[in-house]
């Protein structure tokens, strides 16, 4: 029975938990109360070694959970089932894509957020160096300016009209930022 029900439990944090590994962690909090695979004390212990182990945090705790819980088989059906819920639906959205590929409507809306993945990616990345620099609070929207706004519409209209890969674009509008900020 508890193989059964540590496919049940991580299941639902798979199917319900977004933001990432630490999204699961409240759910982890409701497991150690209700079964007795682990305690609250070492919830902590998990999301240590789950930081420190290579690869996702939430497939990592699910992973030392579920071991802890029902040993290796209980790692491997906690493992599983987390990953289950984005499977299907990575299955689901790639079919329906595949029916559509060839719609003009959805081309251009695939078209149009390759400029905005770029721009989300870079403004991360200078969020992230900005922090790593100067150890201060992070910049946001608010501090935005004009050059930002001309940078990215820049390089919105030389991604419509020049096919070029995407990085040569996400290193020009590195360098681009780096240069007006």
């Amino acid at each position: 029975m508890t193989y059964v029900n540590l496919f049940i439990e991580f299941f639902k944090i798979g199917l319900f938990s977004f933001g990432g590994g630490m999204a699961t962690i409240p759910f982890l909090y409701d497991m150690a109360e209700k079964y007795n695979w682990f305690n609250k004390d070492l919830i902590v212990d998990m999301i240590a070694i789950a930081e420190a182990t290579p690869g996702p945090v939430g497939v990592n705790m699910a992973t030392f959970a579920g071991y802890n819980a029902g040993g290796i088989l209980g790692a491997i059906i906690s493992t599983f089932s987390l990953v289950i819920p984005s499977l299907i639906l990575v299955i689901f959205v790639v079919k329906i894509l595949e029916k559509f590929s060839n719609n003009k409507y959805l081309k251009e809306i695939l078209a149009n957020l390759k400029p905005i993945v770029i721009g989300l990616i870079v403004a991360i990345f200078l969020e992230i160096l900005l922090v790593m620099l100067f150890k201060n609070n992070s910049i946001s929207i608010k501090d935005l300016d004009y050059k930002f706004i001309l940078i990215f519409t820049a390089l919105f209209v030389l991604i419509r009209k020049k096919d070029v890969n995407l990085i040569v674009y996400f290193i020009l509008a590195g360098f681009l930022g780096f240069i007006f900020s």
